[in-house]
């Protein structure tokens, strides 16, 4: 069984600092006074299904679990080296609402993981939530390149606008010479959300 330790504190795992454009950029929408803090709830739920995330550790790892402004999970045995897991305690309200009218409210963040060592990567989720039930999808995103350009390995799309059912995402694209960190070109692709997958629309080279 995987034991969870609760610290109040803020580890510093070393994610935010690789490769952060999306995840700063879905908070710089709005200042920070105008964020939206995650529930107590939410995040017992979120800590434990990223909990269930780091279960391929060995039953006798802890899983630590720092709570702040900054919700980091770690592995003990492996300290900043092993897997990893991070995300802010707030949203911003453009990327929360009903967007598949149903009567419940669906929240869109990033999250930074690590499989240990410097490489990170950044995932967007979203949080469904209703008078019953809390539900938690991870956004499956295409990649947009085509030859001779490639995504990132680790990836770090970033969520720019919600309108109604449809999410702009945009996408670094690689080619030989570029470093991991800097794309030579990027996509805006329009995806249409429903039945927690994404359906894409169109995509848009920028120049």
């Amino acid at each position: 069984m995987v034991r969870t330790t609760i610290i109040l504190i803020v580890l510093h795992l070393g994610l935010k600092t690789i490769g952060q454009s999306g995840y700063d950029s879905m908070n710089d929408k709005s200042k920070k006074n105008n964020f939206q803090s995650f529930t107590k709830e939410q995040i017992d739920f979120l800590v434990n299904e990223f909990t269930r995330e780091l279960k391929n550790l060995p039953d006798d790892t802890n899983v630590n679990v720092s709570i702040g402004e900054t919700i980091s999970l770690w592995n003990e045995g492996e300290k900043e080296y092993g897997p990893g897991i991070e995300f802010n305690s707030f949203f911003n309200p453009e990327f929360s609402g009903d967007f598949e009218r149903d009567n419940s409210n669906e929240i869109f963040f990033v999250v930074n993981k690590t499989g240990g060592g410097t490489a990170v990567w950044q995932v967007i989720y979203c949080l469904k939530t209703n008078k019953h039930s809390l539900r938690l999808t991870q956004l499956n995103i295409s990649c947009p390149c085509s030859n001779p350009f490639k995504c990132q390995d680790s990836p770090h799309p970033e969520l720019t606008n919600i309108n109604n059912d449809t999410l702009v995402i945009k996408t670094g694209c690689l080619n030989d010479k570029d470093a991991e960190c800097c794309p030579s070109i990027y996509y805006e692709v329009t995806y249409k959300y429903g039945n927690d997958s994404l359906i894409e629309l169109n995509k848009e080279k920028l120049e």
